[in-house]
């Protein structure tokens, strides 16, 4: 029985059909309960609102050199990408490949993370593909060392931050209601008081709530859409915050 799952449900994906972001599969009947689940997280097809140059800059749409030509015509990519096409198995390919380049895990924590801010789906196919090689690097150990040095390698919001002067319930509610996404379904939340042993880092452990989350969507099938990471901003007594670049 062959059934059609979205891009961004499956880690291991083989046969696309022609000019469609669908992807098929030959799987045995599903029994009630794995039915419930499968619709449950099963991610709803999505319309891009997002054309041209704005598709390429929205990272969960985003498919860099995976876009058809059909796509490309359609949704004004056309002559915006090289002229040329890969799969998104060698995309993938290329990036582990650059990461095992680097030359420590920050370099490639850094790489992990512009590749998150470009293309999401990839960066979720290469965790998937080799999650023995990254959960390492997406979180513990590595995502500590990160913390510390946020400041210098901070390039887009990817969290909510409340600080002790939003003190009142209208405030937080005004914070919450500017996450672009409604439908939440996992927070994860931190004071960054302690953050792995390394102590209080204040606003630099936003990066805990981002790593964790990120491994609930490739290994527990959590859709990115459905998560929020929140800082609690208290302040710090750490060195950190003499630093220029703390708050980034």
């Amino acid at each position: 029985m062959a059934r059609s799952l979205s891009l961004s449900s499956q880690c291991n994906r083989k046969t696309a059909a022609h000019h469609e972001d669908v992807y098929s599969y030959d799987l045995p009947p599903m029994n009630e309960k794995e039915m419930a689940l499968y619709k449950l997280y099963r991610p709803e097809r999505v319309t891009p609102k997002d054309r041209s140059a704005d598709l390429l800059k929205n990272a969960r749409l985003n498919k860099g050199m995976a876009f058809s030509l059909y796509e490309r015509q359609y949704l004004g990519l056309h002559g915006l990408l090289p002229p040329a096409f890969m799969t998104q198995e060698q995309q993938a390919y290329r990036v582990i490949t650059k990461l095992r380049e680097q030359p420590n895990d920050l370099a490639r924590y850094i790489q992990l993370d512009g590749l998150q801010d470009r293309n999401e789906k990839l960066f979720y196919r290469v965790i998937c593909d080799h999650v023995k090689e990254l959960m390492p690097i997406v979180y513990t150990p590595t995502v500590g060392l990160a913390c510390q040095n946020f400041g210098y390698i901070y390039r887009k919001p990817k969290g909510l931050y409340i600080t002790i002067n939003d003190n009142s319930i209208s405030k937080i509610y005004q914070i919450l209601s500017n996450w672009p996404e409604q439908d939440v379904r996992a927070i994860v939340v931190t004071d960054g008081e302690r953050i792995l042993g390394l102590g209080d880092l204040g606003a630099y452990g936003i990066g805990i709530p981002v790593g964790k989350l990120a491994l609930y969507v490739a290994l527990g099938g959590v859709q990115p859409r459905w998560c929020l990471p929140v800082l609690l901003d208290v302040g710090t007594n750490n060195m950190v915050v003499d630093s220029l670049f703390y708050r980034t």
